[in-house]
C-alpha cells in the first residue's frame, strides 16, 4: 500500500496518543500507519494485524436474500474480501456489530454482494464495510529486496518463516524463497505454486521464527487504522489472538479477561482448568499466564505471590490463547479503538 501524508509512525504516536484526550472516530477511516515491531534472531516473535487495508468502502443493507444482500450502493469486488456491520438498525450494539464475514467475490456484482455466511440477526438498514482481506504479498510485499524487514532465502533455514493457524486448527508455514522466482511458499513445498495471494484472517495474528543467522530487526506493519468495535472468533484449542488497539498495553488493560467465558479468557484454579495466555517480551522469553478464580487476577501458577496483570504486551505484538475445552468456543469483543 502507498503511505499517505497523513501516516502516522505509531513508534513515535504511542506517547502522544497517551497523552491526548480520546474522541469517537468513524469506522470508515483513510489514515494510514506504520508500526515497527521488533523481530529477533534465533527467536519466534508473535506480530498482530492491527490495520487493515485500504477500506473498499461503506454502504447500507437495502434487501436480504439468503446470504445475497442488496446494498445501498455498488462495488466492483476482487481479490478476498471482509464484511463487517459497523452499526446496527438499533444502534452500536449487539453481537453482530464487529462480526466479520467473507465475501463470495464471484457471486457478487454491482449492488449485490453474496456473504459466505451471514452475521446473526442481520437487518435491512444495518450499515457495513467491506474490507480487502490481507494476504502474505499485500501485507509484506512480493519481492525479496522489500519484504517490510523480512528476510528472504533460498529455504527455510535461511529466512524468516511466518506461521499461522489456519481455520482448521492446523499451524501453516511460509518463507520468501528467492529460488525458483521470488514468491511466497510452504516451508512443506518450496518448490510449489505460490502463497503471494493466500488470503489470511484478518482478525488472526501471526508469529515469525528468524535464523540465528539473520540479525535482530524492525518488520514494518502499515496499513489503515481500525476503527470501530470487533468481534474476533476464538475456538478450542490455540489462538494467535491481538487488540486493534495499536498501542502497547498489559494484560489487565489487554480486555482478554471481562469476568465472562463468553467473552473473555475463562478462569480456573490451575493453568490446567483455565485458558493459558501466553506472552513472549522484548527479549524473547515466553511466559504462560492465566487468571485465577479465587481473586481473578493473572497469576503464572496457583501459588504465584505476585499479580501479574501489569505484564506489558508490546505494540504490535500478539498473544497466544489456548481455549479450554470446557469454555467452548467464543467470539470476544474488542470495544472501539478511539485516537486523537
Amino acid at each position: 500500500m502507498m503511505i499517505k501524508s497523513s501516516t502516522l509512525l505509531l513508534a513515535g504516536l504511542a506517547v502522544l496518543l497517551a497523552a491526548q484526550p480520546l474522541k469517537a472516530q468513524e469506522p470508515l477511516s483513510n489514515e494510514t500507519a506504520i508500526l515497527p515491531v521488533n523481530v529477533l534472531s534465533g527467536k519466534s516473535t508473535f506480530i498482530g494485524l492491527p490495520f487493515t487495508d485500504e477500506p473498499i468502502g461503506t454502504a447500507s443493507v437495502s434487501v436480504i436474500a439468503g446470504l445475497n444482500i442488496t446494498a445501498s450502493k455498488s462495488f466492483t469486488l476482487t481479490g478476498n474480501v471482509s464484511f463487517v456491520v459497523t452499526k446496527s438498525v438499533g444502534g452500536t450494539t449487539g453481537s453482530k456489530v464487529g462480526k466479520k464475514v467473507t465475501v463470495n467475490v464471484g457471486g457478487s456484482s454491482g449492488t449485490t454482494v453474496a456473504l459466505n455466511a451471514a452475521p446473526s440477526g442481520l437487518a435491512v438498514g444495518d450499515e457495513f464495510v467491506l474490507l480487502p482481506t490481507w494476504s502474505l504479498g499485500t501485507l509484506f510485499g512480493t519481492t525479496a529486496a522489500n519484504l517490510s524487514g523480512l528476510f528472504a532465502g533460498a529455504s527455510s533455514a535461511s529466512a524468516d518463516v511466518i506461521s499461522f493457524i489456519d481455520s482448521a486448527g492446523t499451524v501453516q508455514k511460509r518463507f520468501f524463497t528467492t529460488v525458483g522466482g521470488a514468491r511466497w511458499v510452504d516451508t512443506l513445498a518450496p518448490t510449489g505454486a505460490s502463497k503471494n495471494d493466500e488470503a489470511l484472517d484478518n482478525n488472526k495474528g501471526l508469529f515469525v521464527t528468524r535464523p540465528i543467522s539473520k540479525a535482530t530487526g524492525l518488520v514494518y506493519l502499515e496499513g489503515v487504522l481500525r476503527k470501530g468495535r470487533q468481534r474476533i472468533d476464538i475456538v478450542v484449542g490455540n489462538n494467535i489472538y491481538f487488540h486493534t488497539n495499536p498501542r502497547a498495553l498489559t494484560l489487565a488493560t489487554s480486555g482478554l479477561y471481562t469476568g465472562s467465558s463468553a467473552t473473555g479468557v475463562a478462569k480456573g484454579a490451575t493453568t490446567a482448568s483455565a485458558d493459558t495466555v501466553t506472552v513472549i517480551d522484548t527479549a524473547g522469553v515466553s511466559t504462560v499466564y492465566f487468571v485465577r478464580t479465587s481473586d481473578s487476577t493473572w497469576r503464572t501458577a496457583p501459588g504465584d505471590a505476585t499479580d501479574r496483570g501489569t505484564t506489558p504486551i508490546a505494540a504490535g505484538s500478539a498473544v497466544l490463547i489456548n481455549r479450554k475445552a470446557a469454555a467452548g468456543a467464543a467470539e470476544f469483543d474488542i470495544a472501539e479503538f478511539v485516537a486523537p
